[in-house]
């Protein structure tokens, strides 16, 4: 009678399995028709020689485009190597000053709170996730804090003794505004999945932790990161797909200046296609761009996948 019912419920549980994909199908079968074809479509391209302005020039050239890419273009490899920086930089930021936030504003539980009117800062912390990018780099940025003379960067320089510095006509200068911009538009993100992870966490651990000795930094390395090592991951794939394919803020904020010194790579595709319209090449540029997106997001999940939890209170 018993392993009868064992049956019953693993055919119902089957049948609901079934169920669940059918209503699932149409929408699986939209989604892999819009992610999948233009995929499937660029990367055939990007194995033909393909310019609109001779359509009748186009052949089958094989790898030539991405030996082009690697060989030739010293543009395209500074801007990958850009880009490499720009990504690192800014993630690396983002996830830095979203962790620490978060920690400060769950300070209770290991300590003193630190953060006033948490839920107030919570709400502010979303005003730069709904501004629009275009908007914070076209107006925002370049109009009142990277502005020469009146800007708010400038105007706290002044105010440290540095005097003020050439935001947006120095590569040095134009590259950091850039990353800047980029942690400001991406940290409300980090700050809202690590605050939401943080909260979650029991917080009997803290204080036997504290019982045992052990110190705020100790219960943060020890406790809390390897507790939420997945909502770590998540963050940082989000940022590095969020960052990798960023456009319109260089586009508006440095148009890529001065010189190439913020041309990322989104930017140098957009020229090769729309500029240039080498879609043969501008394609390979693209599915390199994603190779390099994956490889990072691999390094990513082979680091914190490792991560051990060390004990520094025993």
């Amino acid at each position: 009678m018993k392993h009868k019912k064992q049956v019953q419920k693993s055919l119902s549980f089957e049948k609901s399995q079934k169920l669940t994909l059918g209503f699932m199908s149409p929408s699986l079968i939209i989604v892999s028709i819009i992610f999948l074809y233009p995929l499937i479509y660029a990367l055939r391209t990007s194995f033909y020689r393909y310019n609109l302005v001779r359509p009748d020039r186009t052949a089958f050239i094989g790898f030539d485009n991405y030996v082009r890419a690697f060989t030739q273009d010293q543009r395209f490899l500074r801007s990958m190597s850009i880009t490499v920086i720009y990504v690192l930089v800014s993630v690396v930021g983002v996830m830095v000053i979203g962790l620490i936030i978060a920690v400060l504003l769950n300070r209770k539980r290991y300590g003193k709170n630190v953060v006033k009117g948490g839920n107030y800062f919570r709400l502010a912390m979303i005003v730069p996730a709904v501004m629009a990018p275009a908007a914070a780099a076209g107006g925002l940025f370049r109009a009142a804090v990277f502005e020469y003379e009146y800007g708010l960067a400038n105007y706290l320089c002044v105010l440290l003794g540095i005097g003020r510095q050439p935001w947006l006509f120095s590569p040095v200068h134009a590259l950091a505004a850039l990353i800047i911009l980029e942690v400001w538009l991406r940290m409300p993100y980090s700050i809202l999945i690590l605050d939401a992870a943080v909260r979650r966490l029991p917080q009997d651990q803290f204080e036997c932790a504290t019982i045992d000795g052990a110190s705020g930094f100790q219960k943060v390395v020890s406790l809390m990161l390897p507790a939420i090592r997945p909502q770590l991951l998540f963050t940082m794939v989000l940022q590095i797909t969020l960052t990798f394919r960023q456009f319109d803020t260089a586009y508006l904020l440095t148009g890529g200046g001065p010189g190439d010194s913020t041309r990322v790579m989104t930017l140098y595709i957009y020229d090769e296609a729309l500029n240039r319209l080498n879609f043969g090449y501008s394609q390979a540029l693209s599915v390199i761009m994603l190779v390099l997106v994956g490889l990072f997001v691999f390094i990513s999940v082979k680091f914190l996948g490792k991560t051990e939890a060390v004990s520094w209170y025993k």
